[in-house]
């Protein structure tokens, strides 16, 4: 009687794969963040910047899929991004042209001018590890760089491999040497202004799928 080799090693290995597939718990649910904003634009207020780029962002994910949905002060929903890994395509919309655009995120239309790593801080308790980078955009002559501060939790566990297609933009390199997600960040605007992304809630929880919907993204 012969025995196939190969079936001796899927049957060794088959185990230790789905193992390893069930070993890192990846977050799933929902992180709320408050935002605040520096106006560096004379006769333009933070509140009035909060009008119009939201006073709360509610950041969902699941299964590498993302919804970034921007509320004002009185939670009306003014802007709304998904990212689906699968198709590694962008989606938004926003009350001020009340349109989804698609955005093709593979293209690499950015210069990452600075990228290092951040001493350990603490907030809200929470030990948190930081990156700074600073992006300029290729496609404008003379672009003010844009800087990023991320600090991110450990236990907020993401797949690197979700944004794996993606070349353009601050994330796919971020969450490639983070492997989680932010809990606090920053971005400056130079000459415009700064935001600060604050989470205040963590939900742990199963999501439906209709969070991801394209068609569904009002809602």
């Amino acid at each position: 009687m012969k025995i196939d080799l190969r079936i001796i090693l899927v049957l060794f290995f088959l185990p230790v794969t789905a193992f390893a597939q069930h070993d890192v718990d990846y977050f799933e649910g929902s992180i709320e963040y408050l935002i605040t904003y520096e106006s560096h634009l004379e006769g333009v207020s933070a509140d009035q910047l909060k009008m119009l780029k939201g006073a709360e962002m509610i950041f969902s994910v699941k299964n590498g899929n993302t919804s970034r949905a921007y509320y004002d002060e009185f939670h009306h929903l003014i802007e709304k991004k998904i990212f689906l890994t699968q198709s590694c395509r962008n989606y938004q919309w926003s009350v001020h042209n009340d349109s989804t655009i698609a955005v093709d995120p593979v293209r690499n239309t950015y210069n990452t001018l600075e990228f290092k790593l951040l001493p350990d801080t603490t907030i809200d308790g929470l030990i948190l590890k930081g990156i700074f980078l600073v992006l300029q955009s290729r496609n404008e002559k003379n672009a003010t760089p844009v800087s990023f501060t991320y600090y991110f939790y450990q236990d907020l566990k993401a797949d690197p491999h979700w944004t794996s297609c993606i070349k353009d933009g601050e994330w796919g390199r971020a969450l490639k040497q983070m492997k989680s997600w932010a809990y606090w960040y920053k971005v400056d605007y130079p000459g415009f202004y700064s935001a600060v992304f604050s989470a205040t809630r963590i939900n742990r929880t199963s999501l439906q799928d209709i969070v991801f919907q394209v068609d569904a993204i009002m809602k």
